[in-house]
């Protein structure tokens, strides 16, 4: 049986021509060298925008907080200048 299995083996012609190997193992390290180059650079860009976002979050909290609290923003306040209440009966944010 194994014989026979070999035989059948060595007398079937190849799925694919060796003479092309080498070219397309190196055609398929050169696609894989691009797509981790282009991996490497969405992550470096998406680095890039989450520091600028931070640095642009960390900017405006530090711009609203110098300028203190708003005089009429409480938690339990009825009349806030935006609350929704306020909006409706016509009165104007500060």
């Amino acid at each position: 049986m194994l014989e026979t299995d070999l035989q059948r083996l060595a007398n079937r012609l190849p799925d694919h021509l060796l003479g092309n190997l080498d070219r397309d193992i190196w055609a398929d390290v050169a696609a894989h060298e691009r797509a981790r180059s282009l991996s490497r650079l969405i992550v470096a860009t998406q680095a890039l925008v989450l520091v600028f976002a931070l640095i642009g979050g960390v900017t405006a909290g530090l711009h609203w907080s110098a300028a203190g609290p708003p005089d009429d923003l409480g938690v339990f306040s009825p009349r806030s200048a935006w609350a929704a209440s306020t909006r409706l009966d016509g009165g104007t944010p500060q």
